[in-house]
């Protein structure tokens, strides 16, 4: 997860970080690769933060394909693991259309405040090509 803020020290986004905070507290499971990062609000500023985040993580859109490897291990071991396997890769791959829709959103901004499009970045997702030995099983 990144997360973005607004401005430092404003109120709003003090409360943003606090309810954050919290949550992560929660669910010590939730890694966050950065932030809160404070933008305030710029474009511009989100805009080269965002470009310098994406190449600094490039495995973001691997984390599905190994989560997608794993949950059809599980489910091949031991068919009781089949209906909770596949509600779990449901909301795997709705999270990760969510962010595929963001994403798109990001580069259409960045292209309506630049008019240059991004150029085109790898797509890390190999679910459609994942294979699994079933002899090993």
């Amino acid at each position: 997860m990144i997360v973005f803020g607004g401005s430092p020290g404003n109120n709003f986004t003090n409360t943003l970080k606090a309810a954050w905070t919290e949550v992560w507290a929660k669910y010590p499971g939730i890694k966050v690769l950065e932030g809160p990062i404070d933008t305030n609000w710029d474009p511009a500023q989100y805009q080269q933060i965002m470009a310098g985040l994406l190449a600094k993580y490039p495995q973001i859109d691997a984390v599905y394909t190994s989560l997608f490897r794993e949950l059809l291990a599980s489910m091949m071991e031991d068919a009781r693991n089949i209906t909770p396997c596949t509600h779990l890769l449901f909301c795997a791959k709705n999270l990760e259309r969510i962010g595929d829709h963001a994403t798109n959103v990001a580069e259409t901004i960045y292209y309506a405040a630049t008019a240059e499009q991004l150029p085109e970045r790898s797509r890390q997702d190999k679910s459609h090509s994942v294979t699994l030995d079933v002899a090993a099983r």
